[in-house]
Order: C-alpha cells, then structure tokens, then sequence
C-alpha cells in the first residue's frame, strides 16, 4: 500500500503502487518510464489525478482492486479518504 506522504507536487508525481516508489510522470523527466524499464512493474498511479497507468496495454486501468491504493494515495494527498471510494479500515491498511 501507498505509505509515502507526497505534498502537493509540481510536477505531478507517480507512485509504482506496492513499492511507493515516487516518480515524476511519464512526460515530465521520465523517471516513472524509466523506473518501469528498469523493474518490469507493470502500472504506476499517478498524485495528479490519482489515475492508473498500464505500461504493457499503454491505458489507463479502473478496476475495484485498485481503489485501496487510490484511496491511499487520495488520504495521502488530501488528508481525508477519498469519498468517492472510501472503504473499510482493513482494506485502507
């Protein structure tokens, strides 16, 4: 889950989702790219606009298990879970 506290970043920011590894995006620098070449992780959730990025079907991805690491990244960002997805306590953990 996404642990890292990441302040309101300019430029947005990517996180490889389990890892919290934090990137700048795919455009800006690159490293989210790089981080992904380098690794093989197949996704990156972006601090922007809390978006999931696949790196092997190039879109972006909406799927319910994603919605605890957007939530966290959502608590993360703003400081209050995300109240279009907030789930249980065992799930944001």
């Amino acid at each position: 889950m996404l642990e890292r506290r990441v302040p309101h970043a300019n430029p947005p920011v990517q996180s490889s989702g389990l890892v919290s590894h934090v990137n700048c995006g795919r455009y800006v620098g690159g490293h989210a790219v790089h981080h992904q070449t380098r690794t093989g992780h197949p996704m990156a959730l972006s601090f922007a606009d809390l978006s999931v990025w696949c790196y092997m079907c190039e879109s972006y991805v909406h799927n319910e298990i994603l919605i605890p690491a957007k939530n966290a990244a959502h608590r993360s960002k703003f400081g209050v879970p995300d109240p279009q997805h907030e789930t249980s306590a065992e799930d944001s953990q």
